[in-house]
């Protein structure tokens, strides 16, 4: 997978007409510029290449519906009309693998069978998310990142639940503003797993 990013990355970057290390350039290329870092950075947190070839896809078809050539160009046979239909041809085609699609498939199913986990396959805001095959990559890419990012905290101090009673997994995603308010709101809580955001003050809100 990761012969197959860096040889799609190549066309990509061609296609766009950016170098890398630019320093001078239009608010564009440096936009174009900082979304190729973001895919290379990606493989750092995941070496399978998996994720960052999907942020690629995207780039690609947001480039795709975003791009207007006149029907003059096409007509006239304009030659840089020609190179860039050449460049996405070979593009897409790299980017249409058997292999990379096999692994986006099982995402999704992984993806699906943790809704029917979670009770939330009937969530309407849940289910659009997941069905825009765009979004759903950005948020597989901001996990990754998030996960550097997230402290286990076990409260194993006193009485334990009586016998038979099961762990929760608390659907709902709680955020407290200091220390305080979030052991106070846990003590209240049934045992079991969270995910706790708590929202720090730095210079100012």
């Amino acid at each position: 997978m990761s012969r197959l990013l860096e040889q799609a990355l190549t066309l990509w970057i061609d296609l766009l007409q950016i170098d890398e290390n630019m320093t001078t350039g239009s608010s564009e290329q440096f936009k174009n510029r900082d979304q190729v870092r973001t895919i290379r950075e990606t493989l750092v947190r995941d070496s399978s290449g998996v994720t960052a070839l999907f942020l690629l896809k995207n780039s690609v078809s947001h480039y795709l519906a975003n791009t207007a050539i006149s029907l003059q160009q096409i007509i006239n046979g304009d030659r840089d009309y020609l190179n860039t239909l050449s460049q996405v041809q070979s593009l897409l085609k790299l980017l249409d693998n058997e292999v990379l699609n096999e692994h986006g498939h099982q995402f999704m199913e992984a993806i699906n069978l943790a809704l029917l986990h979670y009770q939330l396959n009937g969530n309407k805001v849940l289910r659009t998310l997941v069905d825009d095959g765009h979004t759903i990559w950005k948020m597989r890419h901001e996990a990754l990142y998030s996960v550097e990012k997230l402290n286990v905290f076990q409260f194993l101090s006193g009485e334990p639940e009586p016998a038979g009673v099961k762990p929760q997994y608390h659907k709902d995603i709680y955020d407290w503003w200091n220390i305080n308010s979030l052991l106070s709101g846990s003590v209240g809580m049934p045992s079991g797993i969270s995910l706790i955001i708590e929202i720090l003050f730095v210079g100012g809100y």
